[in-house]
């Protein structure tokens, strides 16, 4: 069970940007994951749970809701960003059902590749719930590698480079990759790697 998807109907989750799939993880100094970066091979229609308007006029410009039920709507909107916005760890998954639930009730649509939801330690930015099928035809892996997030005063690999780079004092952690994966029909082969990278 996950933000959007019910126990035995896995999704797909990733992120906008490089940020904040570690910010959702919690990911610490050290650890090694797998990152992986996706090409759409064609657009998704992604539904988005929380817009930040509602379209409240017809393509003539006249006001199609009242102030009444801009108000209910508006008040929707907001317990429905609470329910995305709830963190979850250890002993309190169970409080997945309930985005899960709209997602499954409130969102669907046969049509839709997935959904766009809040992220929870950073609201502003959106991370996507893509249905197996729809991940499976649009999405092509490009890059994936085995990484640690490192202090950027603690970095080893291109120091000298890193250091210089216009860019530094503006990086707050760097991105060691250990391993680089060769994907050839379907199997990945892993290639020692020292590239660096960094999270503003």
């Amino acid at each position: 069970m996950g933000r959007c998807n019910a126990k035995g109907c896995p999704v797909l989750y990733v992120s906008e940007d490089l940020n904040t799939p570690f910010e959702e993880l919690n990911i610490g100094f050290g650890e090694q994951i797998y990152a992986i970066k996706y090409k759409c091979l064609e657009s998704l229609n992604l539904k988005n749970i929380v817009p930040e308007e509602l379209e409240s006029k017809d393509k003539d410009g006249k006001v199609i809701y009242d102030k009444k039920s801009m108000l209910s709507y508006q008040i929707l909107r907001e317990f429905v960003r609470s329910e995305f916005l709830k963190p979850v760890g250890t002993g309190t998954k169970y409080l997945h059902r309930i985005s899960a639930s709209m997602c499954r009730v409130w969102f669907h649509n046969n049509d839709s590749d997935g959904w766009l939801y809040p992220s929870v330690p950073s609201p502003l930015k959106k991370n996507a719930a893509i249905k197996p099928d729809s991940a499976k035809k649009k999405l092509q892996i490009e890059d994936v590698r085995i990484v640690r997030l490192v202090p950027k005063n603690e970095v080893k690999s291109h120091k000298d480079r890193f250091e210089r780079h216009p860019f530094y004092p503006l990086a707050r952690i760097a991105i060691e990759t250990d391993f680089i994966g060769v994907i050839n029909e379907n199997i990945i082969s892993w290639m020692p790697s020292d590239d660096l990278g960094w999270i503003y």
